[in-house]
C-alpha cells in the first residue's frame, strides 16, 4: 500500500503556536538594527527563526518606527532582546547633545 498516512500536525519545531509582538524603536537607530544591506536583521531573523519587519516612520511619529516580530514565543523573546540590545549599543555619530 506504500506509506502509512502522515501524523496530524507538522513536526514539533512547526507545530508550536506562533504569536506577534509589536516594539517600537527609535527611527535614529533603525539602521543599527536593519545593518548595513540588512545584515544584522538577516542575522536575528536566523538566529530566532522569526519573520522581522520594520514599517517606516510615520508622518504623526516621525521619531518611532514599529517592528514587527513573529514566531514562537521563545523565538520572540529572543529577537526582543537582540533588537534591544542593539537600541542600546546605538551611539550617534556626530552628534552632541
Amino acid at each position: 500500500y506504500g506509506l502509512p498516512p502522515a501524523p496530524y500536525g507538522q513536526p514539533p519545531a512547526q507545530n508550536l503556536p506562533t504569536k506577534t509582538e509589536k516594539l517600537v524603536i527609535p527611527t535614529v537607530c533603525s539602521g543599527a538594527v536593519i545593518g548595513k544591506g540588512g545584515a544584522v536583521i538577516k542575522e536575528i531573523k536566523a538566529q530566532t527563526g522569526c519573520q522581522i519587519s520594520i514599517a517606516e516612520a510615520q508622518p504623526s511619529t516621525p521619531d518611532d518606527r514599529v517592528v514587527t516580530i513573529s514566531g514562537t514565543s521563545l523565538g520572540v523573546q529572543s529577537a526582543i532582546i537582540f533588537i534591544r540590545q542593539r537600541v542600546e549599543a546605538y551611539q550617534p555619530t556626530g552628534e552632541t547633545h
